[in-house]
């Protein structure tokens, strides 16, 4: 399909990497669309990446907004729940 792929082991090599891409440096060769965050990851999980990544959108860090996409196996409510907070746009 022509996509090119970045990856992370953790919440901040993911954040470390989109602020290398287009979202945060106009100039930067890395294109990113959309980044597919794994809920449960070490050093710092997906749920608090993506929590950073709304502030950082909200404080004006990135010139556009990051579409992220939540990856979990956890299905129960109380989880979904968490889930939509810390992925849902803040201050929209």
């Amino acid at each position: 399909m022509g996509w090119d792929v970045g990856t992370a082991n953790n919440g901040q090599e993911a954040i470390d990497f989109i602020l290398k891409t287009t979202f945060a440096q106009q100039d930067s060769l890395i294109k990113l669309d959309l980044c597919l965050m794994d809920c449960e990851m070490p050093v710092m999980n997906g749920l608090t990446a993506a929590r950073t990544i709304r502030e950082l959108e909200a404080k004006g860090t990135f010139s556009y907004h990051v579409s992220i996409i939540a990856v979990t196996a956890n299905a129960r409510d109380e989880q979904r729940k968490s889930v939509c907070a810390a992925y849902c746009f803040i201050g929209y």
